[in-house]
């Protein structure tokens, strides 16, 4: 049977270096490390005979692993007459299975050790496997002629993968390629326009991300740039931006232990048109009242409040005021919204966000992506979600608002986390309310999507 296929020369060497041991593609994201090896996986099924194993450190479910992936190839190639899917596992007709499995230490020790006959290890996301289980599952791999092959994105030089093939003496037999999204030529001219525009706006992030910059340890990348908002807060003063009006919202940060502050931020569907801060009140009644007299003002229809610390009690008070918009509470170490859905293809929401604080700032991102986007080229994204800065705004207001948005960093070490206030900076109580008053967008069920 004659196959008709082909191969990206970045990734020849899987098939073009015989009888390999182990051989790693790695690098920054949008490569097709993960296509073309899936198509190599499949390709193997029908060639070798013994067990195929995919696998990943976390995998929850089978629609989180490269499973979806291996369908779409067995597709692609003209052989689902070969395969039948069955018991989480893909039998090929010569005897073949390709099975898929999480990497957690005590699924390592109790099940995948014992694998029979295993000729073929992939190791998916392999940055964030640590050395305790590659100690225990590499040694499994002792077939005649077996190959492992590790697909991962460049995080720290310390990852075990990393110190496997660029730190240490790399073992035996091993061959390790740095593949990039400039090289794919299957890469849709939007994935190219996007990550082009994300080296326009943060260079760092992009470097990290596409080009494979190793992050130093515990680094951590700014969220916002602060010339960018600049840029934002004066197309703002120079543009009409009444169209982006629409519901009004609240969002409200309470004053928690210290000299921490109030802050109230006031929005009309993308436009951010009031901030207010004051100092911590000597009971939270008080500072309710005033978020309430702030909001009722200003017809809103919605309040979301930080319900952490100090703030859990504060629903309480604004029933008794008999509010006539929603309250909302927010508590930032809770599951992200839309735990279970994508946050794009085969991975969650709650696969991606630590927590629901991360997910409500990278949301205020997505926003300010967006915005720079419609800038530049007057496009407008399909939901018309941006982050706009009414020109009457107090100016001293809105330098610190920039400042405290510069500040916010972000880590995507196995999952996405915010770093509101590294260092010895600040709370950003204006900038929380910003967020706050944003949280009422993202659907509870549906969560966010990439």
């Amino acid at each position: 049977m004659k196959l008709d296929w082909e191969v990206q020369s970045q990734f020849a060497p899987l098939y073009h270096i015989p009888n390999f041991y182990e051989m790693s593609f790695s690098g920054g994201r949008s490569a097709a490390k993960s296509a073309e090896v899936a198509q190599w996986i499949v390709l193997q099924a029908l060639e070798i005979d013994g067990t195929i194993l995919c696998a990943r450190h976390i995998q929850k479910t089978l629609d989180k692993s490269v499973s979806p992936l291996i369908q779409r190839k067995i597709n692609d190639l003209g052989v689902k007459h070969l395969f039948k899917f069955k018991n989480n596992k893909f039998y090929c007709q010569n005897g073949v299975d390709i099975c898929f499995a999480g990497l957690q230490k005590h699924l390592v020790e109790d099940t995948i050790k014992s694998f029979d006959n295993l000729k073929v290890l992939w190791i998916e996301e392999a940055q964030t496997v640590p050395k305790d289980v590659m100690d225990i599952l590499l040694p499994t791999v002792r077939e005649a002629n077996a190959k492992v092959v590790f697909t991962w994105n460049h995080r720290y030089e310390t990852d075990a993968v990393s110190e496997r093939f660029y730190v240490n003496e790399p073992p035996p037999n091993s061959h390790a390629f740095q593949v990039y999204w400039w090289q794919n030529k299957h890469l849709s001219q939007r994935a190219v326009d996007m990550i082009e525009y994300e080296k326009h706006i943060d260079i760092d992030g992009y470097n990290h991300i596409y080009e494979g910059d190793y992050l130093k340890e515990n680094e951590e990348l700014k969220l916002f740039n602060r010339s960018r908002l600049q840029d934002i807060v004066e197309f703002c003063k120079n543009n009409d931006i009444e169209q982006f009006k629409g519901e009004h919202c609240a969002g409200f940060d309470i004053a928690d232990t210290g000299n921490d502050s109030n802050a109230l931020c006031l929005r009309s569907g993308s436009i951010i048109f009031d901030i207010q801060e004051w100092s911590k009140a000597p009971n939270i009644k008080d500072s309710v009242t005033r978020a309430h007299d702030g909001s009722i003002n200003n017809h809103i229809s919605t309040l979301t409040f930080d319900a952490t610390g100090i703030g859990a009690g504060a629903r309480g008070d604004f029933l008794r005021l008999n509010v006539n918009y929603q309250t909302i509470p927010f508590l930032g170490a809770a599951q992200p919204k839309g735990v279970e859905r994508d946050y794009f293809k085969g991975i969650s929401n709650g696969q991606y966000f630590m927590n629901a604080k991360a997910q409500a700032w990278w949301h205020i991102r997505k926003r300010y992506e967006n915005t720079l986007v419609y800038m530049m080229d007057g496009i407008l994204p399909d939901d018309g979600k941006l982050l706009l800065f009414d020109s009457n705004m107090k100016t001293d207001v809105v330098k610190k608002l920039v400042e405290e948005l510069s500040q916010v960093q972000y880590n995507q070490d196995n999952k996405l986390k915010i770093d509101k206030a590294p260092g010895n900076n600040v709370s950003p109580n204006l900038a929380d309310a910003l967020v706050l008053s944003f949280q009422n967008d993202i659907s509870k069920k549906r969560g966010l999507r990439a």
